[in-house]
């Protein structure tokens, strides 16, 4: 049976606002990078953008 790793955490966004353009996706993929943070980024036809992250919970 496999481990399940109780301890990460995963989360869905959308951010609404002027996000596109911006470098939005590239800098949340340098963020995600530098904190070991899983996931994808993209952009949505009603301007927002989408986002899933996983990471390690810390407290």
């Amino acid at each position: 049976m496999g481990h399940i790793d109780m301890d990460k955490i995963r989360r869905h966004y959308t951010f609404r606002g002027r996000v596109q353009g911006v470098g939005f996706r590239y800098r949340a993929s340098y963020a995600a990078s530098m904190y070991g943070v899983t996931g994808w980024v993209c952009n949505r036809y009603d301007d927002s953008v989408e986002m899933e992250a996983e990471g390690c919970l810390r407290l």
